[in-house]
Formats: C-alpha cells, sequence, structure tokens
C-alpha cells in the first residue's frame, strides 16, 4: 500500500512540475509574441557567469533564439522587449525576459503567481512560498529534486530552475551577478 501511494505522489508531483512549466511558458511566450523583433528596444545581453553554484553553463539563447525556445503557447498578458536563457549543468535554468517598463514586468510577475498558485492549490503542501533574499521578494516553490524562482528585479523577470541541493547558493550568486 505504501508503495501505490509513494507511486501516485511522484506522478502527481511531476504532472504538477510539468504544469507549472507549461503556465510560465504560455505566460512568457505570450509577451514575446507581442514583440516584432528583439532589435527594437533591445538591450545588451546579460553577462551569464560560466559557472553559478559549481554548475557549469552548456548553452545560452538570446534574443530570437530564446523567444523561439519559448514560443510554444500563447498568452497575451505582457510584451517584452528582449529575453535570454542559459542553461547550467544538472538542468538548472536561467530565463530572464525585459518588459517594457517595470510596472509591465511588475504585472507579469503576477500572471505568473497566479497562475502558479490556482494550479498548486489542489497539491497538498505545495505552495508558492515569498522569501526575501537581498531585498527582493523571491517566490520559490519545489517540486522533486527541483526547486524554481520567480522574482522581478527592476523591468526583468528572472525564472531559475534549479537542483535542490544547489537552489539556495545558485539564487544568491544569481541575484549577486544578474541585474
Amino acid at each position: 500500500m505504501a508503495k501505490t501511494k509513494s507511486k501516485k505522489n511522484s506522478r502527481m508531483i511531476f504532472w504538477v512540475q510539468l504544469t507549472i512549466a507549461v503556465i510560465l511558458i504560455a505566460t512568457i511566450s505570450g509577451g514575446l509574441l507581442q514583440i516584432g523583433g528583439s532589435e527594437q528596444g533591445s538591450s545588451a545581453a546579460p553577462n551569464f557567469p560560466p559557472w553559478i553554484a559549481g554548475l557549469k553553463i552548456q548553452n545560452y539563447l538570446t534574443g530570437e533564439d530564446a523567444k523561439k525556445q519559448l514560443n510554444t503557447l500563447s498568452d497575451e498578458s505582457v510584451a517584452l522587449r528582449d529575453a535570454w536563457i542559459a542553461f547550467y549543468a544538472e538542468d538548472a535554468v536561467v530565463w530572464i525576459g525585459q518588459a517594457n517598463s517595470e510596472s509591465e514586468a511588475g504585472r507579469l510577475l503576477n500572471v505568473i503567481r497566479e497562475k502558479t498558485q490556482s494550479v498548486i492549490s489542489s497539491v497538498p503542501d505545495l505552495k508558492l512560498q515569498p522569501v526575501n533574499k537581498k531585498g527582493i521578494t523571491v517566490y520559490a516553490i519545489r517540486f522533486g529534486n527541483q526547486v524554481n524562482y520567480i522574482y522581478q528585479r527592476y523591468d526583468k523577470i528572472f525564472w531559475l530552475s534549479v537542483p535542490y541541493d544547489k537552489a539556495e547558493s545558485f539564487l544568491n550568486e544569481v541575484l549577486d551577478s544578474l541585474n
């Protein structure tokens, strides 16, 4: 009986993770779909560190390439000026989207929070937890062995997906190195 319950919990966690990832991608790509091209209003790409929390960068995407990676679903909520994605070892990902203003970035953060909360509300013990890190409100949620962090800094939205054992140090290093 315990094994059956454990398998059900594992499957439920998998589906919740997948659903949250789809929500984040849908919300993010909705903003990206409103942009005619990354050249207009584009700013310099962030300088992704080659190593974060002992994890080496594997690949990164910028501009149109980053948009193509995220343009799988549509949600017409917020327009973004640009996007960047960095892929690190152990399936760690840093996604950064730049809105047209700080208020639009705040609106996008609220959409992501609300959609995420509505998905996880049916799963016991899963909560989107706000924590204060270095003066920034960061929303965290753990699914299995991954921790997802979502936060706003100025006109940018950050989404980090990190292995649990590296989560705290990864977040702190990103907060220190990327604006």
